[in-house]
């Protein structure tokens, strides 16, 4: 017998979420403090053809990426000045790692315009939304007896994992000590131990906090016999940005020590250095100017760009023509980002952002699709953002934000699903 579903949002939603908060994996469906709604009780409809073509757009763009890569690794250190990579970092973002791949785990966000897929940005340093993506979803498609989009997609994880591991000791790394890790935030320590649990790995979560610096390398230290022990394997998600800044409460450069035991190969990463270049939204530049040279990219790879990417520089090109977007090149979460019209005149400005003294790029300005839906505050209209996971090169799991026009914290999950 069919599930009968209620009509009333709110029973709706409880029946959704509480079980999860009570699971333990998922409990920021709502803030903690003002109770402001995160995780939708409704579900959007897709087609396979449209999810199909996501997922095309993911590894192709993967791989435009992954070919580029290289070239900065190999290149002036002007060029990765002018990428806004700091100094510190240079060293340790030219190891290679698999010159095949962009990251090991990625997330390219897309636009759904009038003129298809567009990609926005690529997280490929420390992506979020696994827990969404890869178990909230199905639970709320069998909760409205929908087919789950990302069905089976949990192997990924592991798969994904496992290949990482083996690359590692390939290149000559130890693989004894496997360290999971982030802040302390309930969301950030959810979503680590979540990768933690479907890695297939013998690895223990330790946060950030309990991690010391010993002789070069990056340890933990051993309570009882207070011996220092290496760590080999670390998955972290703490972005490499923050990393490069760390200090500590003397003022000691640790991130600095950090990424120079990374450049020394004293420490594996998951997400590995090089993703700090495909983090940077100037690599997004650097591609779409090799693509409008046409001596760099195939006639196949010029197509994908010329379908999927937003014309993109590092100068503003579009005052007086046409209406664009300001971003900073590392930023994170719609912060400092800046929406004008083509006279310059600002259409929406995110004023919370710290970001605003990084390099900026300027991308033209795409329309995003609109949709409206339940709320706990009743019907909500919101900017609708696509977001499909690069795992090891092969694109997984696709998920969806609901935003003011600037995806911000304050964005909504919304359940995807097959509508039987």
């Amino acid at each position: 017998m069919a599930r009968q579903i209620p009509e009333d949002y709110h029973q709706r939603r409880a029946e959704i979420y509480h079980p999860l908060r009570e699971e333990g994996i998922f409990t920021w469906d709502q803030d903690a403090v003002d109770h402001e709604e995160y995780g939708l009780a409704t579900i959007h409809p897709v087609t396979r053809e449209f999810i199909k073509e996501v997922r095309h757009a993911t590894e192709q763009l993967g791989h435009i990426f992954a070919r580029v890569i290289p070239v900065v690794q190999q290149g002036a250190d002007e060029l990765l000045r002018e990428l806004g990579i700091p100094e510190n970092a240079w060293s340790a973002v030219r190891q290679s790692f698999d010159p095949s791949i962009a990251t090991v785990i990625g997330r390219l966000d897309f636009a759904n315009t009038p003129d298809g897929l567009k990609l926005l940005e690529f997280n490929a340093d420390t992506p979020g939304g696994f827990v969404e993506a890869y178990h909230v979803n199905q639970w709320v498609c069998d909760y409205y007896g929908w087919e789950n989009p990302n069905a089976g997609r949990q192997r990924d994880i592991k798969t994904t994992f496992q290949s990482a591991v083996h690359k590692y000791q390939k290149l000559g790394y130890h693989m004894d000590r496997k360290i999971f890790s982030s802040k302390p935030s309930i969301e950030e320590t959810a979503l680590t131990r979540f990768l933690l649990a479907h890695s297939g790995l013998e690895a223990e979560y330790i946060p950030l906090a309990d991690h010391v610096f010993h002789e070069g390398q990056l340890c933990m230290k051993n309570t009882n016999s207070g011996s220092f022990e290496p760590i080999d394997l670390w998955y972290r998600f703490y972005a490499l940005t923050s990393i490069a800044a760390e200090k500590s409460a003397n003022g000691q450069p640790i991130g600095t020590w950090l990424l120079q035991a990374a450049a020394n190969r004293k420490i594996a990463m998951i997400n590995p250095p090089q993703a700090f270049i495909a983090q940077t939204k100037a690599l997004m530049a650097l591609i779409w100017n090799l693509h409008e040279e046409g001596a760099f990219f195939t006639k196949e790879e010029n197509e994908i760009i010329s379908k999927y990417m937003i014309p993109t520089y590092m100068e503003n090109v579009f005052r007086g023509k046409e209406p664009f977007v300001e971003k900073p090149v590392l930023g994170r979460q719609g912060g400092s980002v800046t929406m004008y019209a083509k006279d310059g005149t600002i259409i929406a400005q995110d004023d919370e952002g710290d970001f605003w003294e990084q390099t900026m790029v300027y991308q033209k300005l795409v329309e995003l699709e609109t949709i409206e839906t339940m709320s706990l505050e009743g019907a909500y209209k919101g900017w609708l953002v696509w977001g499909c996971f690069l795992m090891n090169g092969q694109a997984s799991a696709v998920t969806t934000r609901l935003s003011e026009e600037i995806t911000q914290d304050s964005c909504r999950f919304l359940p995807i699903g097959y509508a039987k």
